[in-house]
């Protein structure tokens, strides 16, 4: 069943060029399997067209207790090009708390 969560960010970890994974304390009694996805939303005062709401496969295990998603840096990999809500996303602070809604999707692996 999907529900509003809130996520409290853990850190940030540079994966590969311009590739970084983001950690999120998994909520107690929040289940997923995997690949399923989670939406993601951050509160931002200069929203662009896209808006505050990004979609992002979890991509973390689901018996790990942190939820990890991975983005990439497009175009010149400078954080001043991306998106509004990439630059929220890359603001965030260890402890700060966001909102999210999930699990969403039905593609799963089969036992």
């Amino acid at each position: 069943m999907s529900e509003n969560i809130r996520v409290v960010f853990i850190r940030k970890e540079q994966i590969a060029a311009g590739v970084y994974s983001f950690y999120f304390d998994k909520p107690a009694g929040f289940h997923f399997t995997a690949g399923q996805y989670i939406q993601i939303r951050l509160p931002s005062t200069n929203a662009d067209d896209r808006g505050t709401t990004r979609y992002f496969t979890i991509a973390s295990a689901p018996a790990e207790t942190q939820m990890m998603i991975t983005t990439r840096l497009s175009g010149r990999d400078k954080l001043s090009s991306q998106s509004s809500f990439k630059q929220a996303l890359f603001a965030l602070q260890p402890g700060e708390a966001v909102t999210a809604f999930g699990p969403l999707g039905t593609f799963s692996v089969e036992d």
